[in-house]
């Protein structure tokens, strides 16, 4: 009877062993996991940080292209109403 007992509690401590590992392993597969998803969030940053800088530059390029093309239009008036006269 004692010799069943102990088996069972073998059995028993075996199984919560290998519940344990499947844990651990679960474990170990998240933290992977979100270091990959990090690195991710990393690389995004980054990509972003350049695009912003990408857009203040087309931003300033657009402003000056807009004055660049008031001057234009402003002197084609100047030159059409000379012109005229």
């Amino acid at each position: 009877m004692e010799s069943n007992a102990t088996n069972e509690e073998l059995v028993a401590a075996r199984d919560n062993i290998a519940k344990y590992i499947d844990s651990v392993q679960g474990m170990k597969a998240d933290i992977a996991s979100l270091s990959r998803y990090r690195r991710q969030v990393s690389v995004l940053k980054k990509e972003r940080e350049a695009l912003l800088k990408q857009v203040d530059s087309l931003t300033s390029s657009n402003t000056l292209l807009a004055m660049l093309r008031d001057s234009t239009f402003t002197e084609l008036e100047k030159q059409t109403v000379f012109n005229d006269s």
